[in-house]
């Protein structure tokens, strides 16, 4: 824990350094100018990316079927556009072809998402600011990390719930989920390294950071970053209490983030009170209400949590994509397990 406070101050001091340090301030003209470039590449990306789409959908999405990935080659163009998340959006349609019964449903859904950010963008002026941010951010336009801090945080004891590390196109993503104990709020952070970079060290679930956090601008955002604590992470209450008492709640909490901001891909879901089931070898959770919640197709460890349950209901976390669940880390007894890939 000491190591890991160390880090943190570390990288606040060079933060600041940074800031405080700079021998001349960025010419505005200059900034403005760069701007206008990028701004005009990437609407000339997205105009580009409406009229392919056009066509895609009037000659019919039955012929998505046999042209193969037809989703690279524009993703590629809309990463040429400076348009990064736009492109991870058409890369994410990739086999949904593939995926069984209404297939073309979810795909024209994930089609409409993407056009109605394409009309968002052309309209961006007329928009309020949390929802320009949340189309700028949608898209891929990234702001710095120390114009993120410069704005007012919010302090809490923050429980650590789980995360992944992910790895495309040569970029390897940490991400972190924390739950605001007071505030009952969740909060995702994210850190990133190129090629052979080592990725930070992430925080371990379960843990308890004592800090403030400071969110991302946006209408209903969830990416944050935290300040330097004076307290490094400790351990978990066993009487703690942390997200939704069922089922519905958490929905209602999903549907409410959801409706400020419709390209959220990933929504956390810490349960309590959650009984494992599984029909026709489909697994998920069921709270007492006998609501359920369906786990990711593929995923390999709900006999270990069926173990660690011994049967009983538990806590549990996991990312909600709107149609399946992802455990992260379960809570049974007092002890807090990550499962696969998430840590």
């Amino acid at each position: 824990m000491s190591d890991w406070l160390e880090r943190r101050r570390q990288s606040a001091r060079k933060r600041a350094e940074q800031t405080q340090g700079s021998p001349a301030v960025a010419d505005p003209e200059a900034q403005a100018k760069r701007a206008g470039v990028r701004d005009a590449r990437i609407a000339a990306g997205l105009e580009e990316l409406e009229r392919w789409l056009y066509d895609l959908v009037r000659q019919g999405l039955a012929q998505v079927q046999s042209r193969g990935n037809i989703w690279q080659q524009q993703a590629a163009r809309l990463v040429d556009a400076q348009a990064p998340g736009v492109a991870r959006l058409l890369r994410n349609l990739n086999g949904i072809e593939g995926s069984g019964e209404g297939w073309q449903g979810r795909l024209l859904e994930q089609l409409g998402k993407i056009h109605l950010l394409i009309e968002g963008y052309q309209r961006l002026d007329r928009l309020p600011p949390e929802t320009q941010a949340d189309i700028r951010a949608a898209i891929g336009i990234a702001l710095k990390e120390e114009e993120v801090l410069a704005q007012p945080g919010m302090h809490d004891r923050w429980l650590v719930l789980g995360g992944s590390v992910e790895e495309e196109d040569n970029l390897k993503t940490r991400r972190t989920w924390l739950w605001g104990q007071e505030h009952r709020r969740p909060a995702l952070v994210l850190s990133f390294a190129y090629g052979r970079q080592p990725l930070s060290s992430g925080l371990i679930a379960g843990t308890l950071l004592d800090a403030e956090v400071v969110f991302y601008p946006g209408a209903a955002s969830l990416r944050a970053l935290v300040k330097l604590s004076d307290t490094p992470p400790g351990p978990m209450e066993p009487t703690a209490v942390f997200g939704y008492p069922d089922i519905a709640a958490a929905t209602a909490a999903y549907a409410a983030v959801l409706a400020n901001n419709p390209w959220m891909e990933r929504f956390p879901m810490a349960l309590q009170e959650m009984t494992l089931v599984c029909y026709n070898e489909t697994w998920g959770v069921r709270d007492r209400e006998h609501r359920t919640l369906t786990f990711v197709p593929g995923f390999a460890h709900s006999w270990p949590i069926l173990a660690l349950s011994g049967g009983y209901p538990l806590a549990l976390a996991g990312e909600w994509n709107g149609q399946y669940l992802t455990p992260m880390s379960v809570w049974a007894e007092g002890r807090v397990t990550p499962l696969g890939g998430y840590q």
